[in-house]
């Protein structure tokens, strides 16, 4: 569907999602088919009037999320977050990274594959839970 005022372009611009984008995210992002893929998730999955993450379903940012590593059957808890907030080491990651990218969107018993260093990995999500779950646990 065509639209007749380029105004969402400048809003487009301006979107926090952009600002990311336009740092230093290029590298782990991928393609350019990856980048549209993951911001059609982002924007599908903000709700306008609503900022709560509603988790259990999808997963969403702000989810945190049991995966199953299939290689190893190691389990995994991370909670998925904006890039500023980012922890690797706490299992907070990041929206725009392989795997946080590849969780966006996805339910239970769901698999997520990335490819990193010429190694698939490939991750079953175990469970979903609400905002603020202790990645400790």
């Amino acid at each position: 569907m065509a639209r007749k005022s380029s105004s969402y372009l400048r809003q487009a611009y301006d979107s926090q999602v952009n600002r990311w984008v336009r740092q230093d995210y290029w590298g782990a992002i991928g393609t350019p088919v990856d980048l549209a893929s993951l911001l059609e998730k982002i924007e599908s999955e903000t709700p306008h009037s609503d900022t709560t993450p509603r988790c259990g379903q999808v997963i969403q940012t702000g989810c945190c999320v049991r995966l199953l590593d299939l290689q190893t059957e190691e389990t995994y808890l991370v909670e998925l977050c904006e890039p500023e907030h980012a922890q690797p080491e706490r299992g907070k990651i990041s929206i725009l990274s392989p795997l946080g990218s590849r969780l966006l969107g996805l339910r239970k018993n769901s698999l997520a594959e990335i490819t990193l260093l010429r190694s698939r990995l490939r991750f079953l999500v175990i469970e979903i839970l609400a905002p603020g779950h202790d990645p400790d646990q």
